[in-house]
């Protein structure tokens, strides 16, 4: 799963073309973002991707995990704090 968003680290190098500093910062982004990811709990991972990277409702997203809905909602939201808690770490202060 986590391989098609490494993909995009790529793509965003590719858009900052023009200017290594911007393309650094967005590798360097993807792959905080990457390893936050990795960090979470598997089933507090799934229900993020589907619902906040693949753009699945919560109901899709409970019928796809086949998972009750208050779960996926309580998944996704524990995942959102854990992302920015963990992401918070790693951003550099100026």
């Amino acid at each position: 799963m986590f391989e098609e968003y490494a993909d995009d680290c790529h793509a965003a190098g590719a858009h900052a073309q023009g200017d290594p500093l911007r393309a650094l910062e967005n590798r360097q982004a993807l792959k905080a973002m990457s390893d936050a990811l990795a960090a979470l709990p598997g089933d507090m991972r799934d229900c993020i991707v589907l619902v906040g990277m693949e753009g699945l409702s919560y109901e899709e997203a409970a019928q796809t995990l086949a998972m009750p809905l208050g779960s996926v909602k309580s998944k996704v939201s524990r995942a959102r704090q854990r992302l920015r808690e963990l992401l918070s770490v790693s951003e550099p202060v100026s």
